[in-house]
């Protein structure tokens, strides 16, 4: 699933190619990925519009328009963005096409229809409406200390909850736990002050090292789980083998050698 760091590189991409095109017309392919707005509402509203500048909040990029309000895009687990020219793009999985006066597209792409398409006009009014914690890279250390002591359930699925910090997901989670040397099972309410420090400290350093690597897991630091996650199994600290368990119904990925 598209987390934190990979909605930084859209936003990179998203900037260089569709802000300060006016939009002549929008296709909406699939009704089911649009959020609190109707296909008619969207066309109309988009229609002879342009993209202003484009931002990221938790998992969402959030394009304000020049009529300042706000397109807002989740990508669930698996989607993308395609800019192109005449042609027809490579994805069958285009769920929302904008088409700009220069006849270029950019297709909104959701193989699995996980994410969505809305509108909002400000960024508050999506947090409340999103019931959204903090930013995961504007986090201050002293509100995560005190809202983490404060839970009882597993470590990871306080990382994973928007409601706590907006921006973490399966994958960047498991990383982050493998750097602090934390089981994802660990109680929140069992850390101590250095745990929490130390997590914190590895939390922000994770999210800067994958945004500084464009999300690949092949490019991160060999001592990173990324690289060895699904395919040689190999704890890159360590003789043994990385292991699999269950969590809040998602896979989680972790050295039993190191996270005890």
């Amino acid at each position: 699933m598209p987390e934190a760091p990979d909605v930084e590189i859209f936003i990179k991409y998203f900037n260089e190619h569709a802000l300060n095109q006016k939009i002549k017309s929008v296709d909406v392919k699939t009704t089911k990925v649009l959020d609190g707005i109707s296909s008619s509402q969207l066309k109309k509203w988009l229609k002879n519009r342009k993209f202003v500048s484009a931002t990221r909040y938790g998992k969402y990029l959030l394009a304000k328009t020049d009529d300042d309000k706000i397109l807002v895009m989740h990508f669930g687990m698996s989607g993308d963005l395609e800019y192109f020219g005449d042609s027809q793009g490579n994805s069958k999985h285009t769920r929302v096409l904008f088409n700009f006066e220069n006849d270029k597209h950019l297709a909104y792409i959701s193989q699995r229809m996980l994410g969505h398409v809305g509108e909002t006009d400000s960024l508050e009014n999506l947090k409340k409406e999103k019931n959204l914690g903090p930013d995961v890279k504007e986090l201050k250390y002293e509100e995560f200390r005190d809202d983490i002591q404060k839970q009882r359930g597993f470590v990871k699925s306080f990382l994973m909850n928007q409601k706590h910090i907006a921006g973490i997901g399966n994958i960047y989670s498991d990383e982050i736990l493998f750097q602090t040397g934390i089981h994802p099972k660990k109680n929140c309410n069992e850390l101590k002050e250095n745990d929490i420090k130390t997590l914190y400290k590895k939390l922000q350093e994770v999210m800067k090292v994958a945004i500084e690597n464009e999300a690949h897991p092949e490019r991160m630091p060999d001592s990173y789980m990324l690289p060895h996650r699904g395919t040689d199994m190999q704890c890159p600290n360590g003789d043994g083998k990385m292991e699999t368990i269950k969590i809040s119904g998602r896979t989680a990925y972790f050295c039993p050698k190191i996270q005890k």
